[in-house]
């Protein structure tokens, strides 16, 4: 099998000081740092160069970072398994095999929050083409996994669920006339590339022990997407919409009225207005995402909750769980080809 992508976790080894990166290591040379590879810096609480290609300016200190082999065999990965009663957890080398943990706290809470970051569909454009391929097969896996942990779960005990994700109500995808089997990786495979939390919300589907929800005000999402297409003061609103709208993504139509409401907020902002509004938009959002998580979590106390979101947001959602004491995992596949 040949490996496709990888995320790497990197620490520095001093005690009081510690730099954490997380990579996409999706070029040639597997375990090494290449032209290719992408890196999430998460000691920011957005790190809005999330998708960023090393070789065009990037570089980190070579003495903060460890070898792909290294890092997987630092982190204490069964331990992990253990003490989240991972439904792998009686064939270590199976789930060894295709899924790895790159960071988790264990605060010994009733409720586990997996993370689940991911590289949105309208960031491909600047990726390499192959990208996206990739991260359909990471999501294919992942997906295979939380149905799994799910179905273990609900199958114990009268325990709850929670599926949630970035975004708002109207941009979630909906499978009509998926009928789920008792094969997660048949289920996951027919809805081969969806996001996780969309496959989950139609396996689900109708299940009392499950709840879907997506997280965010809508204008704090649009008037982020607009600044990061390119928004100028004075655009029209057709221009502006086809910024958002790159070749191959589209918007349900049921949230073109909220992307209107927000360019009619925005549209007499001057220059100025625009920086100063959009200087720590996106930490906000990082911001909003975890406290809604976290009150739905506390609202519904459930076993576990399943985060999916965009893979900028990582170090504000962490800081956010830490701060609440609140166990998590970052869970990734290996991401070798099935």
């Amino acid at each position: 099998m040949t490996n496709l992508v990888c995320y790497v976790y990197a620490e520095d080894k001093t005690v009081n000081e510690r730099l954490d990166f997380v990579f996409l290591d999706i070029g040639l040379n597997r375990g090494s740092i290449d032209p290719a590879d992408v890196v999430l810096d998460l000691s920011k609480s957005c790190d809005t160069d999330e998708i960023y290609i090393i070789g065009e300016g990037r570089t980190i200190a070579p003495n903060k970072l460890t070898s792909l082999n290294e890092q997987l065999d630092s982190r204490n990965q069964y331990q992990a398994v253990a003490d989240f009663g991972f439904p792998f957890q009686g064939d270590f080398d199976s789930f060894k095999e295709n899924f790895f943990i790159p960071k988790f706290a264990n605060y010994n809470r009733d409720t586990v929050f997996v993370l689940l970051p991911e590289a949105h569909p309208h960031s491909f454009h600047s990726l390499p083409p192959i990208f996206a391929e990739k991260n359909a097969l990471m999501d294919l896996k992942r997906s295979f996994f939380s149905i799994q942990w799910i179905s273990h779960i609900l199958s114990e005990d009268d325990n709850t669920v929670l599926n949630l994700n970035e975004g708002i109500a109207g941009l979630e995808t909906a499978i009509e006339n998926f009928t789920p089997s008792s094969d997660p990786m048949r289920d996951a495979i027919e809805l081969f590339g969806y996001n996780t939390h969309d496959t989950i919300s139609n396996v689900f589907t109708n299940n009392l022990g499950v709840y879907s929800a997506k997280l965010e005000d809508s204008f704090y999402l649009f008037f982020d997407s607009m600044i990061m297409d390119g928004y100028q003061p004075g655009m029209s609103f057709e221009e502006t919409f086809e910024r958002m709208t790159p070749e191959g993504l589209f918007y349900d139509e049921r949230v073109i009225p909220m992307i209107r409401e927000t360019y009619d907020h925005i549209k007499s902002w001057n220059q100025k207005q625009l920086n100063e509004a959009s200087e720590n938009i996106c930490e906000f959002r990082s911001k909003e995402i975890a406290e809604r998580a976290l009150a739905y979590a506390q609202d519904k106390n459930p076993k576990l909750v399943l985060l999916t979101f965009g893979m900028a947001h990582t170090g504000g959602i962490i800081k956010a769980l830490e701060n609440a004491q609140m166990s998590y995992l970052i869970l990734q596949a290996n991401s070798r080809e099935l």
